[in-house]
């Protein structure tokens, strides 16, 4: 009898024990972070063409007539610095070439059709690369252009320029350390050179009807290495440090001034560096 009863003290305090020590409910296991998006959500997008059939290729006169759109303006394609007549522009055409700085390898390259929000995603292939020019003076040799703009061959049709336009989730028009600001890659509308964000027309805003800031004269490019690079206005005129970044899940290319915060705030990036591919050389 003893035993019988030591046998059922030992098994109602192991009873007890389990049920005090058991969790309420199924184990609880800690979630993915959720990070903010660097696009708007819940929006009616809108085609940038019209017809979503003229990415990678211009748009004729006539087809823009028969779209409603104003005549093309003659395409020219010339450096900033104001130079003598006698000096013919130098065009340099060809497609920007993606690298992963931190892993290193090559990614792809700035693809010739932009995402659902208009901006510019990678194209894994030279095939499906976008096709850029811009100009040089023939009378100034430089290590260094700077403050140019950049023309689309066969991007978005209605927005030549290749530029950046300010990130629909920033605070200012302004990026630097200690900030997660952006701007998107996209095509825009012709800034000055030196010049801040200013709000005008360009690719993100027609997808979404978000007004937004473009800069355009962005654009530095050493000739003996071709490294093309981006050097982004802020309003108060400063030139803060600038940082190219990929998206793989937004399927966008951005910059920011410090990567580090932007990664806290929106997730993962792949810091990337844009060399430019020459394919020939026009006077």
């Amino acid at each position: 009898m003893l035993y019988d009863k030591a046998i059922l003290a030992i098994f109602l305090t192991a009873a007890t024990t389990l049920v005090q020590g058991a969790p309420e409910g199924p184990t609880k296991t800690l979630a993915a972070r959720d990070y903010a998006s660097i696009n708007p959500t819940g929006l009616s997008l809108r085609s940038l063409d019209g017809d979503g059939s003229s990415f990678g290729k211009r748009l004729t006169n006539a087809q823009r007539l028969a779209r409603g759109l104003p005549l093309r303006k003659p395409r020219r394609v010339q450096a900033r610095q104001a130079t003598p007549s006698s000096c013919p522009t130098i065009s340099h055409t060809g497609t920007i070439r993606v690298t992963d700085i931190d892993a290193g390898g090559v990614l792809g390259y700035v693809s010739s059709t932009p995402n659902i929000f208009g901006e510019y995603e990678l194209a894994t292939t030279a095939s499906g690369a976008l096709r850029v020019s811009f100009g040089t003076s023939s009378c100034l040799s430089s290590a260094v252009y700077s403050q140019f703009d950049v023309t689309t061959e066969n991007g978005i049709s209605n927005f030549p320029l290749l530029g950046f336009m300010t990130g629909f989730a920033n605070t200012n028009y302004g990026i630097g350390s200690g900030s997660s600001n952006y701007a998107y890659l996209g095509g825009v509308t012709q800034t000055p050179e030196g010049s801040p964000a200013i709000q005008q027309a360009n690719s993100f805003s027609a997808a979404s009807g978000i007004p937004d800031g473009v800069e355009s004269a962005v654009w530095t490019w050493e000739p003996s290495s071709n490294a093309l690079t981006v050097q982004w206005i802020n309003t108060d005129g400063s030139s803060p440090t600038t940082y190219l970044a990929y998206l793989a899940g937004d399927a966008a290319i951005i910059l920011t001034g410090d990567l580090g915060t932007f990664r806290n705030i929106f997730g993962s990036a792949t810091r990337i560096a844009f060399t430019f591919v020459p394919d020939s050389i026009v006077y």
